[in-house]
């Protein structure tokens, strides 16, 4: 890739034309989006012969080792995870000159789109979706990883389900912070994510909440005047020791939806009366396929 344009920031990004090549033998189909520091690109990926997304840096960004990086950290997250709730990895191109990533492609909008044409969501609507984004978080915090960008705009609908994309920022649980350059985005980070404090699972649980937030309210928190729903104080408890761990989280929110507006089979209610004896023995499962997206 060698043309460029300068974009109206005034800043040059790449020049493709539909079915140019692009690294890692990808066809171009379209630019998806666009930011600062990177270009997204929709792709047909010719090894799989389906479509794809194809992340790369800007010609600008391309020498900064800080951008490479962060490409990095997106492999750690998603490389040789499956979750309904985190999109598939399809290549690795961080070690080549041009570093990108390619990951599966998502049909669907994101979060903060459907907010801005539908409305916010009914309490129980937003309880499932905070379920299921749930999930996706706790895999992430399981291999040792905190996303700490948990906002509408990284999160995907795919047939209503969640889809969390976006693992710029996902670091190590532990890991220090920058001193004045917290991860992450005002208005979605935990206060303590905004000091600057070591990263820790508490500021995901607090994003998952500032998600639920403004899909309720329309606002983040803090803004819009309005207050904070009931069902959310905990998630958005200023104190990270008081906030509830994922799982525990998720019961909150599924103890939300009535009865006969549940998707999981009956005997899964157990969990949300008396977790720590739901699983008596294997004999209690019933056979059969898991489900999945």
């Amino acid at each position: 890739m060698s043309s460029t344009e300068i974009d109206e920031d005034g800043e040059p990004v790449w020049s493709c034309q539909e079915g140019s090549e692009l690294p890692g033998r990808h066809l171009a189909l379209e630019r998806l989006g666009l930011g600062h520091r990177y270009e997204t690109w929709l792709v047909w990926s010719v090894r799989l012969w389906c479509p794809a997304v194809l992340k790369l840096p800007r010609p600008h960004e391309v020498e900064r080792l800080s951008t490479r990086e962060a490409l990095e950290r997106e492999v750690r997250a998603l490389s040789g995870i499956v979750h309904p709730g985190l999109p598939r990895l399809i290549d690795d191109g961080t070690a080549e000159s041009l570093p990108y990533i390619v990951i599966e492609y998502i049909d669907g909008p994101a979060l903060d789109e459907c907010i801005e044409d539908d409305g916010p969501l009914q309490p129980m609507e937003a309880a499932l979706l905070g379920v299921q984004l749930l999930s996706a978080v706790a895999a992430l915090h399981t291999r040792g990883l905190v996303h700490l960008d948990l906002k509408p705009a990284n999160i995907l609908l795919s047939d209503g389900k969640p889809i969390l994309v976006d693992f710029g920022f996902a670091y190590p649980i532990g890991s220090p912070q920058r001193k004045g350059f917290p991860s992450g985005t005002e208005g979605y980070s935990a206060p303590e994510q905004v000091a600057c404090q070591p990263v820790s699972t508490a500021m995901d649980v607090y994003g998952v909440g500032a998600v639920l937030h403004e899909s309720l309210t329309g606002h983040p928190p803090g803004e819009g005047g309005t207050r904070i729903p009931s069902m959310l104080e905990a998630f958005l408890d200023p104190d990270p020791g008081r906030r509830p761990d994922t799982t525990t989280a998720a019961l909150m929110l599924a103890r939300q939806v009535p009865p006969q507006h549940r998707p999981w089979p009956e005997w899964a209610d157990r969990y949300l009366t008396a977790p720590e004896t739901a699983l008596a023995g294997p004999a209690d499962f019933p056979k059969g396929p898991m489900l999945g997206r």
